[in-house]
């Protein structure tokens, strides 16, 4: 019935989506000069980082439940209860966005909400306990919707809008290999190591993407580090 119920709300959103219309900007900057080349080596290098970002969020998402059910003996209802919970939280978290990219930049703030995810993940291998591991997991949730957003205008500002549809699928091209790599090898890795070994490695995966994004963008200043756009 809970399926069902997800299904039939899907209806409404496709008739939603069929009211929207297409928005075309022209840029007279790109339209009066030479078209720019591919920047491929951009985008793969941003493809390749956002596969480190989803890393301890894929972690999570896809053995949070899991591992309350197994290791904690925590009842399914208040497993879903907490699902819920972390999935409204992440609402106003990701509405902060505008205030603290204008405060601190886009830059900063990718660089910020991966890093506290990382730390999560840590405390989450470290503390066998479910509020421990509840607290992280609403806080894990509330800091994938900032760090989705985030990212997404801070690699779409990287290029001109020629590229911006490349840009765009490459990160989510990669970043959905990362997901599928993590709940694959996560299921081995639970097996014979358990889950703090799982949580423990995406902490590292994620604090690794925000280290190389840190160091390679540390320069950049077309990504709006100090922009409020």
């Amino acid at each position: 019935y809970t399926l069902f119920l997800g299904a039939l709300c899907l209806i409404p959103a496709f008739f939603a989506l069929l009211a929207t219309k297409d928005v075309q900007i022209e840029n007279k900057q790109e339209t009066s000069s030479k078209a720019p080349a591919l920047p491929l080596g951009l985008i793969i290098i941003t493809a390749l980082i956002s596969i480190f970002h989803v890393a301890g969020e894929a972690a999570a998402r896809t053995f949070f439940n899991v591992y309350m059910d197994k290791d904690l003996n925590i009842s399914l209802s208040f497993i879903g209860l907490q699902l819920a919970g972390a999935q409204l939280v992440a609402v106003p978290a990701a509405l902060s966005l505008p205030f603290l990219s204008s405060r601190f930049g886009i830059r900063r703030t990718v660089i910020a909400v991966t890093a506290i995810t990382a730390l999560l993940l840590l405390l989450m291998s470290t503390i066998p306990n479910w509020l421990a591991a509840s607290f992280c997991f609403v806080c894990i949730m509330s800091m994938a919707a900032l760090r989705r957003s985030s990212f997404a205008i801070f690699h779409q500002e990287l290029v001109s809008s020629r590229w911006r549809t490349a840009m765009s699928g490459a990160t989510s091209m990669m970043s959905g290999m990362g997901y599928s790599a993590m709940a694959l090898g996560g299921g081995y890795m639970i097996s014979f190591a358990g889950f703090p070994s799982l949580f423990l490695t995406g902490s590292v995966l994620t604090g690794i993407g925000a280290f190389l994004f840190w160091i390679y963008f540390r320069k950049d200043k077309s990504a709006g580090e100090d922009s409020n756009s």
